[in-house]
């Protein structure tokens, strides 16, 4: 800690007598984990892009950054970043521990269990990830609440918070990475405390949570459930509801009660969604909105998704996810020439031709007609660079259509050679197998796609249209559903 915060100062010294600094990858680290320790997660962002500038390709920055991106809550970028460390350093334990809570974030469960199954392999304790405080103080929180009677154990650390609330955060941010992992002495600590007090709210948000994390959803919605008889006008307990319906697939819930978060949201409960020091401000029911727009497209309710992220872009309208939502929602209703606008003012807010909005304004332009310009923003994407899935997906598309399907299949090789467990590259990749009349391939990509991401079955439709209707498809896709007795 002391050397993260000396390494601070002596950046912030620099910065201010405006001094070319060039620092070793090692010095680096200790000014980002400064910075990460003082919550003050912009400028560790800043000085990560100076760390990968003069250390590009630098394997443990890929970590670091992964860190930095969750906390700013860019998820997505955060789990590319980590898939390519992953590749590289198959071992490390740091690289499924942070991707595990982003996939957590993103109500992808399955994979967050899976990366918190590899974290543990590999010999870390998840729920130490974000202890800034240190090992000491995690083990002796889990030490207590399996050895202590939960009342004085809370009565113990009630007297550090201002508030039960607080208190007993503390605890469960200890085992808010065990995802899926049952402990049995953590259901009974806050189990003990509803008993103890049955008329208490936010004891019955925290009983509902701790079931949430270890995976007892029926138990989970019958305490969310409760906690709002106590208080039907309570938005907190309404987004915690929304947030576990959502990881549960229960997309009509989670809207639901997302609204009700926003109908009885009041000023006060800003405390509970924390605003970092040089963060852009996320209002509360800002990014409600967004997460409503996110459940829509889930569900396939993409015109609901458009509105609800029209109304998020009045609030927040000069980021790039409050353009680029509105891009993705249009390009799903196929009104290709208007998601244009959004992918370039997004790519115009960014000002850095980011391959991530590049693919998507390329494939806009693709799929909206104009050849020409998705040549142009392609070319722009450096291919010696870091690649998202999204390069993958949608370029191989617009080179099988240009004639060159030698190339489009070399790129969506690499692609699936690189994210083995993305379910639309796999669609993209049978998709040209069965344009080339290869049946019997594309139906085996077909099933590793459908594995993958059963519900996700419409993408092939939507990057080979002339396929739907196809009765052999159809029957591949129906079989699947059968088999695995999935919902239509």
């Amino acid at each position: 800690m002391e050397e993260a915060e000396e390494a601070v100062e002596m950046y912030e010294l620099g910065l201010a007598e405006g001094k070319e600094q060039y620092y070793d990858t090692r010095i680096f680290i200790q000014i980002i984990l400064g910075y990460l320790f003082k919550e003050k997660f912009a400028e560790a962002d800043k000085v990560m892009q100076s760390a990968k500038k003069q250390h590009p390709d630098t394997l443990v920055l890929f970590v670091f950054e992964g860190m930095i991106l969750f906390e700013l809550r860019r998820f997505d970028e955060a789990i590319e970043v980590l898939n390519t460390a992953a590749l590289h350093q198959p071992t490390d334990y740091m690289i499924y521990t942070v991707r595990a809570n982003c996939y957590f974030q993103i109500q992808e469960p399955e994979l967050a269990r899976a990366d918190n199954r590899k974290a543990e392999e590999y010999g870390y304790d998840i729920s130490e990830m974000y202890e800034f405080e240190g090992k000491e103080l995690v083990t002796s929180v889990k030490q207590k609440v399996k050895e202590m009677e939960p009342l004085a154990y809370f009565n113990e650390i009630r007297q550090d918070y201002s508030s039960e609330y607080e208190a007993l955060d503390s605890v469960l941010k200890v085992y808010e990475f065990n995802i899926g992992i049952e402990i049995p002495e953590a259901l009974n600590f806050f189990g003990k405390l509803v008993e103890d007090n049955p008329s208490s709210v936010v004891r019955w948000m925290f009983f509902g949570n701790i079931n949430r994390i270890q995976g007892k959803y029926a138990e989970a919605t019958e305490a969310f459930d409760f906690a709002i008889s106590l208080d039907p006008e309570n938005a907190i307990i309404y987004h915690e509801k929304a947030r576990f319906a959502s990881m549960n697939c229960d997309y009509e819930e989670a809207v639901n009660a997302y609204y009700m978060s926003i109908k009885y949201a009041k000023p006060t409960d800003e405390e509970f969604f924390t605003q970092h020091e040089g963060e852009e401000k996320h209002d509360n029911i800002n990014t409600t909105y967004y997460w409503i727009g996110f459940c829509y497209m889930q569900s396939k309710e993409y015109k609901k998704a458009e509105e609800v992220y029209r109304i998020h872009n009045v609030i927040n309208h000069e980021t790039t996810d409050s353009q680029g939502c509105i891009g993705d929602a249009l390009m799903k209703l196929k009104e290709f020439k208007e998601a244009v606008p959004y992918y370039e003012k997004m790519n115009e807010i960014d000002g850095n031709d980011e391959p991530y909005i590049l693919d998507r304004l390329g494939y806009a332009y693709y799929k909206a007609g104009d050849i020409t310009k998705a040549q142009e923003t392609f070319d722009k994407i450096d291919k010696d660079g870091f690649l998202a899935e999204e390069y993958y997906c949608f370029y191989p598309q617009f080179l099988w259509d240009m004639g060159e399907e030698k190339k489009a299949m070399e790129v969506i090789n690499e692609g699936v050679f690189r994210y083995p467990v993305i379910a639309s590259l796999f669609y993209v990749k049978a998709a040209l197998y069965y344009q080339m009349d290869d049946n019997i391939n594309g139906n085996k990509l077909l099933n590793t796609a459908l594995k993958l991401g059963f519900n996700d079955y419409d993408l092939l439709f939507e990057y080979a249209p002339e396929l739907e209707g196809n009765k052999e498809i159809e029957k591949v896709i129906e079989d699947y559903r059968i088999a695995h007795k999935l919902k239509q």
